[in-house]
């Protein structure tokens, strides 16, 4: 998977509780809307996950609905130690329920990550958890930031160079703020 893609996948699930027309919104809220999300992340591991173990079933959805929690307190305790040291505490016990082991193999002087365990939709919660790990261990905790638009609840991770962006996506909220401030100037 491709670094930066990597660092998005959990802020991607967050993501999926946000603000449309003032209203909160919830792709997770129905089997239907999260398969359209797994589509959108996971297309190669859907087909099989159909047949594989039950991942649409509603315990597992709410096993995804519960990582998406503990991904949103990781974002917003970022900044306060004590309150993220507990996240942590139940983000590893949520981890140590997965039962799957990962090791890195080499094939063809190129390393693959090989996760093994109870099934592929135990490995789909695992890449999201694992994004979100590989995040903190990349970029520092102040790269973790909650859009700045007023009508937004969004995370991201900012990898711009000077760690200065404010917005979740510059060409809808950047840009939207940015009229509103040149029209109050008017």
């Amino acid at each position: 998977m491709d670094r930066d893609k990597s660092f998005t996948l959990w802020t991607d699930l967050v993501n999926t509780r946000y603000l449309h027309n003032g209203h909160e919104v919830d792709d997770l809220q129905t089997m239907d809307r999260a398969q359209e999300w797994l589509q959108r992340h996971f297309p190669d591991m859907l087909p099989v996950l159909a047949t594989d173990d039950a991942v649409f079933s509603e315990h597992w959805l709410g096993r995804l609905r519960e990582l998406r929690d503990i991904c949103l307190d990781v974002a917003s305790t970022v900044h306060d130690p004590v309150s993220l040291g507990t996240v942590l505490d139940r983000w590893n016990q949520w981890m140590q329920n997965l039962h799957l082991t990962a090791y890195i193999i080499k094939d063809h002087d190129q390393l693959h990550e090989i996760i093994t365990g109870v099934g592929r939709s135990e490995q789909i919660l695992w890449r999201i958890s694992h994004s979100l790990a590989e995040t903190l261990r990349h970029y520092p905790l102040e790269r973790i930031r909650q859009c700045e638009h007023d009508e937004c609840i969004r995370y991201f991770v900012d990898t711009s160079r000077g760690g200065h962006r404010r917005w979740c996506d510059m060409a809808t909220c950047g840009n939207r703020q940015k009229v509103a401030r040149y029209r109050a100037k008017r």
